[in-house]
């Protein structure tokens, strides 16, 4: 019996590491791909995003039907429609920020969606604010003075940043919204997430009036926008989603730590335009402030710890020791 039990045991200890890994190597290299296919002889910026969230929704809308997953509470249901809308509007900014910032530079910036997270968690009043979040904010905020210090001096740069700050505050209310999930299946997950967070995309695709599509459709940049679709949209989200579910949402956070990692390498070899010493010391300050607010949140209370060494206390108050 202990042997299966060891057995379930480190099957799922792998499984865990796998997606984690996974996670990590694909959200490293999530930018560096929308850039190439909206790259100069690729696709319009939205139409690239419209697509990509379309098949993402039609995706996992078949396999959710397929697989008979398509059970969702109404509160979920809700949840995941606000988190789409939400992901839909910051898309629209994201992708027009990552136009013109490096992929490191932009990973950089998703890292600091927890803390914001965490300050509009305290603005609506559902959770308190620490000091850890206000040191890692602090941080975080001087290292990107830091990256973006010789590059506000570029227009185009500096109307990104604006674009990628707001994309920033919209996804941290998506992971307000998605972390309050209960049990809703995956595959239905992302099915009504996508649904909900396609029409703003194509909204957006005739607003700024891009209907030019490309014509014939470019080899490499399509390439880039299947991998976007079925992987980071696909199967990294998917993988999120569970983590969230199995890991809980601090442990899943930590994913971004090694996305930067994988971003930095990744443009180091392929991107056209190499990052500077200065734009590397800013992107080790962002990471080493939102580590700070991690580890400060995650550090158990005085009052936990002295429980652990007192021991649990019982039903009648007295305290019980190992």
């Amino acid at each position: 019996m202990e042997s299966h039990i060891h057995r379930e045991q480190r099957a799922s200890t792998i499984k865990m590491a796998a997606a984690y890994v996974l996670c990590c190597l694909i959200g490293g290299t999530a930018v560096f791909s929308i850039r190439q296919q909206i790259g100069e002889n690729g696709y319009p910026i939205y139409l690239a995003a419209s697509v990509r969230f379309s098949g993402a929704a039609l995706g996992y809308l078949l396999l959710a039907y397929l697989t008979s997953n398509l059970k969702v509470s109404r509160s979920d249901a809700a949840y995941l429609i606000i988190g789409g809308l939400c992901s839909g509007a910051a898309h629209v900014f994201v992708y027009r920020a990552t136009k013109h910032l490096p992929g490191s530079i932009m990973t950089v910036l998703f890292a600091t969606c927890p803390i914001i997270a965490a300050f509009l968690a305290w603005l609506t009043r559902t959770e308190r604010i620490n000091k850890g979040t206000l040191a890692g904010a602090a941080i975080a905020a001087l290292g990107i003075i830091i990256v973006f210090f010789d590059r506000l001096q570029v227009p185009e740069e500096l109307w990104a940043l604006r674009n990628a700050c707001i994309g920033m505050v919209l996804l941290s209310f998506c992971n307000l919204a998605v972390r309050r999930l209960k049990a809703a299946p995956v595959l239905a997950q992302g099915a009504i997430f996508f649904l909900a967070a396609t029409p703003v995309l194509w909204i957006a695709y005739w607003v700024y009036g891009e209907r030019r599509p490309p014509g014939p459709l470019p080899l490499y940049e399509s390439a880039c926008l299947v991998y976007t679709t079925c992987f980071i949209s696909g199967v990294a989200f998917a993988l999120y989603l569970w983590m969230m579910k199995n890991l809980g949402m601090m442990r899943t956070m930590s994913c971004v730590f090694f996305q930067i990692i994988v971003a930095l390498v990744v443009d180091a070899v392929w991107e056209s335009e190499a990052l500077g010493w200065v734009s590397y010391v800013g992107s080790a300050v962002v990471v080493a402030g939102v580590l700070l607010e991690w580890r400060l949140k995650n550090r158990p209370s005085r009052q936990t710890q002295t429980i652990k060494i007192l021991g649990a206390p019982s039903a009648n108050g007295a305290v019980h020791q190992d």
